[in-house]
């Protein structure tokens, strides 16, 4: 065994409940001066092929990488589950109604890692009849939340480093740009092309989760200017 890992740094604080989370409950709540409601998505065959129309107008370049599968209903058990065990996994979608048409109009996957208390913000869509109105903004709120009620401890995600609304979105919300990642996803360009994606990876802690991560680091020079910090009471 390589005993290091068994090693306690100094300035590492530790937790003795180790038991995993789980999904705490969505309220639904109204948004946008009641026009729109945020709430828990819903297993009817309705629902899903409106979620897949969200999607798949929505987020085109998502053709011929696996959340393509989202572009129709039967994928959606997939990545959520089937029958009772829909939303009850790994894997939550949170939709946005539009209250006048009772038509979905975004829509986000979020993941839990409920041993590993971590959280995901996974692949989110705006339908493009609903696009620039702040949805996307007021839906990662509402999984932000979430995960905090569900007990996460840390929690991610990847933005476009060409998209920086969702980067904007991310920092006010609390999110810490770590890096940025050439290549990580491969999307649709158009006919039979495809290309490969620049990311930025952001990231939260929750509780002050971050205390119980060490800052003794041992560095290669190269990997030392990459660094981000993410304890101010040990610099």
């Amino acid at each position: 065994m390589y005993e290091a890992w068994l090693e306690m740094p100094s300035d590492v604080h530790t937790r003795t409940d180790a038991t995993p989370i789980d999904w705490a409950p969505l309220p639904e709540t109204t948004i946008l001066d009641g026009e729109y409601v945020i709430r828990e998505a819903r297993n009817t065959p309705e629902e899903l092929a409106q979620a897949a129309e969200v999607y798949a107008s929505g987020f085109p370049a998502l053709r011929g990488c696996d959340f393509e599968l989202l572009f129709r209903p039967e994928g959606f058990p997939i990545f959520l589950g089937e029958g009772a065990a829909f939303n009850k996994g790994n894997n939550f979608m949170l939709v946005v109604e539009h209250v006048a048409t009772q038509k979905l109009a975004c829509c986000l996957i979020s993941s839990l890692a409920k041993m590993l208390r971590r959280g995901e913000h996974l692949v989110i869509a705006s339908h493009v009849d609903h696009q620039e109105k702040g949805l996307g903004r007021e839906i990662l709120r509402a999984s932000d939340q979430l995960f905090e009620r569900s007990g996460v401890e840390m929690a991610f995600g990847w933005c476009a480093a060409m998209h920086t609304v969702t980067q904007t979105i991310l920092i006010e919300m609390g999110y810490t740009p770590r890096a940025v990642i050439p290549g990580l996803y491969r999307l649709w360009a158009g006919g039979d092309q495809y290309r490969r994606t620049v990311e930025v990876f952001m990231q939260k802690f929750f509780g002050e989760a971050e205390k119980m991560c060490t800052q003794e680091l041992h560095l290669l020079p190269e990997v030392e200017k990459l660094l981000v910090r993410w304890r101010q009471d040990v610099l």
